[in-house]
């Protein structure tokens, strides 16, 4: 971790290595280990106790937020003690810039990142008990990028939450629907048996489906405006995912086929693909249409 405290004192030039800057050092990484993990981490260590306590009193070694963290820390504090030679004078866009370096992902998705902040939505994930959803529920809400609803079981996602050791707060910082018992259960089979009924979806299987399958429960809230987006295919097959949204949601107005789209991150740069998913052999037509509507989402990380 010496490199990082190095980094915040070469960034603005520090004359001297001063109790300042170490105190500043200390408290970042301190307060990064009450802090949860990263997915990164947690897949990297896993099995390992990690959350604060006589196990795991400072962050691990590979943990990325590290440098986002204590070379900030340090490089403020070379400032406020008066020994930085190079003054940082947008510390904002010193942080973007620590994030791009750490997160190749940084610096294609910080337009999106961006306009969440400022036109925040409410986003519904269907696999609320998967542990990958609540970490990234708990980022997002830190961020304030989204309001957020999850699809689970109340206890379930409790429990996970605490073996995570996150600070998100059911039914306070987030809604759950729980597709046990949640009281608009009722509405829920019948709006989805409506639209469902010419497929040959009985009372019985629209009860059934609303459930026991959370991609549709959340499909389900998306159709009835309860939801600005959802995300879902954290566990189980694509296409089973894609059938209960097409069938709920649809498609926009115009297009004929729904498309895939990818983002590949290379030293080469950065590239965008379709349809790796979905039509295995298009059309002319197909390919042009999926290309148009490709180039309409890429605009968006502009």
């Amino acid at each position: 971790m010496l490199s990082l405290y190095v980094r915040g004192a070469l960034d603005v030039g520090a004359t001297d290595i001063n109790e300042a800057m170490k105190i500043a050092a200390v408290k970042a990484i301190a307060a990064l280990a009450e802090k949860e993990v990263s997915d990164v981490v947690a897949r990297a260590y896993e099995g390992e106790p990690l959350r604060l306590g006589p196990d795991y009193l400072i962050p691990k070694p590979f943990d990325a937020r590290l440098m986002t963290e204590v070379a900030p820390a340090v490089a403020k504090a070379a400032m406020d003690s008066g020994v930085a030679r190079r003054p940082i004078e947008d510390f904002d866009a010193y942080l973007a810039g620590l994030n791009t370096f750490v997160f190749r992902s940084g610096n294609l998705m910080q337009p999106i990142f961006e306009r969440a902040r400022t036109q925040r939505k409410r986003l519904l994930f269907a696999e609320g008990e998967d542990e990958r959803v609540l970490q990234a529920a708990q980022a997002l809400l830190d961020e304030r990028m989204a309001d957020i609803t999850v699809v689970g079981r109340p206890k379930v996602v409790q429990s996970r939450i605490e073996k995570l050791g996150l600070r998100i707060r059911p039914d306070v910082d987030f809604e759950v629907v729980n597709p046990q018992n949640d009281a608009r259960y009722g509405e829920y089979w019948r709006s989805y048996h409506e639209l469902m009924e010419r497929k040959g979806v009985s009372p019985d299987e629209a009860r059934t489906i609303m459930r026991t399958n959370n991609t549709a429960i959340a499909a389900l809230a998306l159709h009835r405006g309860e939801a600005d987006a959802m995300v879902c295919g954290a566990v189980g097959r694509y296409h089973r995912h894609l059938t209960h949204v097409l069938d709920i949601v649809g498609l926009s107005d115009g297009v004929k086929a729904a498309s895939a789209l990818s983002v590949l991150m290379l030293g080469k740069g950065t590239f965008f693909l379709c349809d790796t998913f979905i039509t295995p052999d298009p059309t002319a037509e197909e390919i042009a249409e999926v290309t148009i509507l490709a180039a309409d989402e890429v605009r968006r990380f502009a």
